[in-house]
């Protein structure tokens, strides 16, 4: 099973002038943010309030699984 999602999974090099850069008010937290920023992601879903309080964090879009759902409605997906 690993195998399997290690196959599909896209893995992304963090920069250092990314990592170093701090966005949540739980540093645990910015790893997430690091790796979106730097695979170029337009959103990032999570349940996580320390997340979702930095929306949107520049072209990034941090959104509930509620909200990233109702936008994909919208886009006729």
């Amino acid at each position: 099973m690993l195998h399997e999602a290690n196959a599909c999974a896209i893995w992304v090099m963090v920069p250092s002038a990314i990592s170093e850069r701090g966005f949540s008010r739980d540093a645990k937290d910015d790893a997430f943010i690091h790796a979106a920023i730097a695979a170029g992601a337009s959103r990032l879903i999570t349940g996580d309030d320390d997340l979702l309080c930095l929306h949107p964090l520049g072209d990034l879009h941090i959104l509930s699984p509620r909200d990233a759902l109702e936008e994909l409605g919208h886009l006729g997906v």
